[in-house]
């Protein structure tokens, strides 16, 4: 085997941590993984100028792709990183490098890299908390020995830092994300967080990894005491990103829904009181919890409304600063959304039907503030018994929806389509007023195209965009109706450190 040259300068005077001033050759890499499988310091050697050749940008697509080389560095880690400081530390530098470039993580997540530094942050941790314990008691000569171990760890331990960044650059990608679910890596985050001395970088890769269903499956467990544990860090600890990873676990349908049923009351409670503070972190976590408990659609909302007052609370909330874009004022617009199809919880909101109005008005120009209203205007109007409260023959309900039907927003139209549908089923009179809307605009249209030199392109146009001479709507009041819209406020979940 030929043995690899790695000349160090003359500058580098520590032994315990190698510099960058090696040098290296793209076009040797086969040399280099020679290397990985000799014994001794070769090993080391070949690890340093793969780490080397990867601070060059130009050498990653080249390197990356070479599988038997990051095999090689897999395995070789795998297998030498408790024995071996220097060489896990140049590894653990050579994948981080490759982490930053997104094009790089699905290799990287393929070859489980991400779960293997996390395993080696969790070993190295308990060894030197062992190896603290033993310095406490040991000998002069023998205390002298673990401290220079100590030292030669806290370079990997530094490193393993990188390792935890590495896993962080791997949890935004959605290819390794789903990926995540079939290795231990769910079980070590949470391992690491509730042991109370977890980094954000660990809550923001847990963080990341609940966007996944399954990973939020896996985070709260069968039973639900994952869920148990992380919503005691919140009430105990208050700590805002584990209420960001309860938020996303919540945003999931399924067998999730029903472990925050028991949580309901505190996190609701919670939410009212703190997201009204004027301390920034407290107002924080407050949004994260209203937002947390906006999702649990199972939840008992009449129940929560009289014990909270929560029709009270939000229209006092909603008409603070109303004409402002406030985050707060947009989740408690989708909390009154998931109440609206309990019939006793939307009678409580036709009380606030002005305000929200008032919002529609002040908000117009906000396409998901929109969208969230008209969610909960078709929720309200789905219920036979409020339909009339709601939608007189001047119903300025009715004249707002119509006022959006033709919006830009192709979300915004499908929603009006909807609430159009079942308004029109309420009476002849709004029947007609829409099909008269309808009929103008289409009119509109055709003159606009006529005037442009278009009429005969307007003679063609298609059925569905012909005119209708009347309204007819197939969408009766029942618990089948389809709204099409799905609630999805998670677009902030993924949190940027880097």
């Amino acid at each position: 085997m030929k043995h690899v040259r790695a000349e160090r300068s003359a500058s580098s005077t520590s032994s315990d941590r190698p510099t960058s001033a090696v040098r290296a050759d793209i076009e040797k890499v086969e040399e280099y993984i020679e290397s990985l499988y000799e014994e001794g310091g070769e090993k080391n050697k070949g690890a340093l100028c793969v780490l080397e050749l990867t601070k060059n940008p130009t050498n990653l697509p080249v390197l990356i792709e070479n599988e038997i080389l990051i095999g090689a560095l897999a395995r070789v880690f795998r297998e030498d990183w408790k024995k071996n400081f220097d060489l896990a530390t140049n590894i653990i530098r050579i994948f981080a490098n490759f982490s930053f470039y997104e094009q790089f993580q699905s290799t990287l997540s393929h070859h489980k890299i991400g779960v293997l530094t996390m395993q080696a942050v969790e070993y190295e941790l308990k060894r030197c908390e062992l190896w603290n314990q033993e310095l406490r008691k040991a000998d002069e000569a023998h205390a002298k020995k673990i401290k220079i171990t100590l030292r030669k760890q806290a370079i990997l331990l530094t490193d393993d830092q990188k390792a935890l960044n590495l896993l962080y650059q791997l949890s935004i990608n959605d290819d390794a994300k789903a990926m995540l679910t079939f290795t231990d890596a769910i079980q070590l985050l949470m391992r690491d967080l509730l042991s109370g001395n977890a980094s954000d970088v660990t809550k923001a890769v847990l963080l990341n990894a609940c966007v996944e269903k399954r990973n939020s499956q896996l985070v709260c467990g069968n039973n639900g005491q994952g869920l148990d544990l992380l919503m005691d860090a919140i009430f105990e600890g208050k700590d805002l990103l584990i209420a960001k990873i309860v938020r996303t676990i919540a945003a999931h349908d399924g067998p999730t829904q029903e472990m925050f049923l028991k949580w309901m009351d505190k996190l609701v409670g919670l939410g009212m009181k703190c997201s009204t503070e004027s301390a920034e972190d407290q107002a924080a976590l407050g949004l994260e919890c209203i937002a947390a408990a906006a999702q649990i659609k199972i939840a008992d909302w009449t129940k929560l409304d009289n014990t909270h007052h929560l029709a009270k609370w939000m229209h006092e909330t909603l008409m603070k600063n109303s004409r402002d874009l406030n985050p707060l004022h947009l989740q408690i617009v989708i909390m009154c959304g998931t109440m609206a199809p309990q019939l006793d919880s939307a009678k409580a909101l036709t009380r606030l039907l002005e305000t929200f109005l008032q919002l529609l008005h002040n908000m117009q120009e906000d396409d998901e503030f929109v969208c969230q209203l008209l969610y909960l205007f078709i929720q309200l109007l789905r219920h036979k018994e409020l339909s009339d409260i709601l939608m007189g023959d001047n119903s300025i309900l009715g004249a707002y929806v119509i006022d959006l039907m033709h919006d830009k927003n192709t979300a915004i139209r499908e929603m009006c389509d909807h609430a159009l549908t079942i308004i029109g089923e309420h009476s002849q009179e709004w029947a007609r007023k829409i099909a008269a809307e309808r009929f103008r605009w289409h009119n509109g249209q055709w003159l606009e195209m006529v005037e442009m030199g278009g009429a005969s392109g307007a003679s063609g146009m298609s059925d569905e965009q012909q005119p209708e001479d009347d309204y007819e709507a197939d969408v009766l009041f029942d618990d089948d109706f389809n709204d099409g819209f799905e609630q999805n406020d998670n677009e902030n979940d993924e949190v940027a450190l880097f």
